[in-house]
């Protein structure tokens, strides 16, 4: 199923991209510039060359500049980087009075590494105005790689004039970079699904096992998101909080009893600074209710009287703690007491962690987990002793769009103190490719197989999961400046710094608690 819809995903990606962009041109340069630059914001590289480089001909002195950066966006696009450099310089070259394509050819050098080159680009005449607030946060960049701080800081902290749109990004990276703030103190995941799964019982809480429905396959609406609270402060000690939703609903009645809501939040401090090794100490507070009767509760969720004298299935207070070993690596671990209606499944557990992020380079990104737990209940049946891995891969596709893929493998042992206890090995594959952001929002087209195989069959399932998917990611910052007003023509400097809020990245926490596999009662992320 997945290939016929990944193949028509990228069929419909490879229609002709530059239909609507215009031309062709010829010499006329307005023209030019308005294909062209439709053309690299539709990343049709070699298109756009071609529109561009036929209008350098005739091209105007006011013109020129745009003409250039729009190449250079081109060239380096197309993987050039040689030719993306040099038509930058030529033009300073041509008009040294061009101080906005200077900073552009400024900033490759710096991206590149050209620390000599970015400061010879830079020079030592300033200019005013939103340009001149540009030129200082190029200077500054180069003063921290230069390993030159008070400087940075200096820079950073003097009272600024509007910044030009785009470069707020390179300010607030700066800010954490140099200052230790995180720039965003409200950041949030929205994620909404609607579509079909084979086995609805597979994500129910309660651990209900293949033989609790005969039929159970149902159309299904989930909703997962969080809501954090990171402000800005010292690079000591700062407050930490988040709120998480979690719910499913299959749409069929004989499947509606495994509907379920968890509602969970943490709070705590983090110590350390932003860009090297920190750590988070939280309290950890999650609920769970659940659409079905227990020999404790016949009360539902779905009924008008469902939360009249209800009880929620589960509670847990837990205490975490997890360390940031810089940018790639985190340990994580927490104990606590999770509480059940269902009384013989209450436990004490403890779990342990560690994840390593690894950019592959070409937009390519790969996160791997490895977790594992331990479980005292009070019915020895439900003790357990487990691991899970976790392979998550992030690829680019054409016009920002991305592939999501991941694997997941669960083992855990149940009843401890009997040499036969049951033994369940669970396997997962998800694959997601992802549209560009419109309008703030991805949308997605998902596909997830989990099986699960266990000593005692009636613990055994299999699922295969469709859902249309949309993630809203949006980020509330402290604006570093007001933006200058610019006219229809500007060329924000593409600094190529990525936002948390669009990159389609989860944090490792996140991807755990997304599996609703790992959810179940064998896990410690239920």
């Amino acid at each position: 199923m997945i290939l016929p819809l990944l193949l028509a995903i990228l069929a419909a990606r490879a229609d002709d991209p530059v239909a609507d962009c215009g031309g062709p041109c010829g010499e006329d340069v307005a023209c030019a510039l308005s294909t062209g630059r439709c053309l690299v914001e539709r990343e049709a590289w070699t298109q756009a060359l071609e529109v561009l480089k036929a209008a350098r001909a005739s091209v105007t002195a006011a013109e020129a500049g745009t003409l250039a950066r729009l190449l250079s966006l081109a060239y380096a696009g197309a993987g050039n980087d040689t030719w993306a450099r040099r038509v930058l310089a030529d033009q300073v070259r041509a008009d040294p009075t061009d101080a906005e394509t200077r900073t552009w050819a400024a900033w490759r050098a710096l991206d590149e590494g050209d620390l000599t080159g970015a400061r010879a680009w830079l020079g030592t005449r300033e200019v005013p105005g939103p340009l001149g607030e540009r030129e200082a946060l190029l200077r500054a960049t180069l003063a921290d790689l230069e390993g030159h701080p008070d400087e940075a800081r200096e820079r950073l902290l003097r009272p600024t004039a509007p910044l030009l749109p785009g470069d707020e990004v390179l300010k607030m990276e700066l800010r954490r970079r140099v200052l230790g703030d995180t720039g965003n103190p409200y950041s949030a995941r929205i994620q909404g699904s609607a579509g079909y799964t084979s086995n609805a019982v597979q994500s129910a809480p309660q651990d209900l096992g293949s033989g609790a429905a005969e039929n159970t396959g149902s159309p299904v609406a989930s909703l997962d998101g969080v809501l954090r609270y990171e402000p800005w402060s010292s690079p000591g000690l700062r407050p930490v909080a988040e709120a998480r939703v979690k719910g499913l609903l299959p749409v069929s009645g004989p499947t509606r009893s495994s509907a379920w809501l968890d509602l969970g939040g943490r709070a705590g401090v983090e110590a350390g600074p932003r860009t090297a090794t920190r750590g988070r100490l939280l309290y950890s507070l999650e609920l769970l209710g659940v659409n079905s009767g227990d020999a404790y509760s016949g009360g539902t969720l779905l009924e008008d009287d469902s939360w009249s004298g209800q009880r929620w299935y589960m509670e847990a207070h837990r205490a975490e703690i997890e360390a940031d070993l810089g940018e790639r690596v985190q340990v994580f671990g927490g104990a606590g007491r999770r509480l059940y209606r269902d009384t013989p499944r209450t436990r004490t557990e403890g779990d342990v962690g560690a994840a390593l992020v690894l950019p592959l380079g070409g937009g390519w990104n790969l996160t791997g987990v490895l977790s594992g737990r331990l479980q005292d209940a009070r019915l020895p049946e439900w003790d357990l002793v487990g691991g899970s891995a976790l392979l998550r891969v992030a690829a680019p596709l054409p016009r920002s769009g991305l592939v999501l893929a991941r694997a997941l493998v669960l083992a855990d042992r149940f009843d401890l103190d009997t040499p036969a206890g049951r033994r369940d090995w669970t396997w997962g594959l998800q694959v997601a490719p992802w549209t560009r952001p419109l309008g703030g929002v991805r949308w997605g087209l998902s596909w997830t197989w989990t099986d699960r195989t266990s000593t005692d069959e009636a613990w055994s399932y299999t699922d295969h999961r469709v859902l249309v998917e949309a993630r809203w990611q949006p980020s509330w910052g402290h604006e570093p400046a007001p933006l200058a007003p610019v006219g229809p023509d500007y060329l924000p400097l593409p600094y190529g710094i990525g936002s948390a809020a669009d990159s389609g990245l989860d944090r490792v926490q996140d991807l755990l608690r997304q599996e609703d596999s790992a959810r179940r009662g064998s896990s410690c992320v239920d």
